[in-house]
């Protein structure tokens, strides 16, 4: 008994030739079509916008402020990059990392 739903199947069990050439050919077409909507497709998709450094600076520190985890403040003519949510002053606290954006000053 074949448990196949209805004859309108696309595959029957009994024509079917694995190693048809034609079988082979139209597959690799199928596959080469699909490669190319998709190759389309990635290069129409809108662009994710990521954050930038001008996104994250929130300029001088403001005390009581809180600062959500990567924004970046000056204090004390030095520039910091908050590591968690955090109203800690930059340079008294662990919350805080001083953030480089250029060559070190001598003296």
């Amino acid at each position: 008994m074949d448990s196949r739903p209805s004859e309108l199947d696309p595959y029957p069990r009994t024509e079917r030739d694995l190693s048809s050439v034609a079988l082979w050919d139209r597959s690799c077409r199928r596959s080469r079509d699909r490669r190319r909507r998709k190759a389309a497709a990635r290069r129409n998709a809108p662009r994710q916008k990521g954050a930038t450094l001008a996104d994250a600076f929130q300029g001088p520190h403001l005390a009581g402020k809180i600062y959500q985890r990567g924004q970046i403040v000056q204090r004390n003519r030095r520039t910091w990059l908050a590591l968690v949510e955090t109203r800690e002053r930059p340079g008294d606290s662990s919350d805080w990392r001083e953030f480089s954006v250029g060559p070190e000053r001598a003296g």
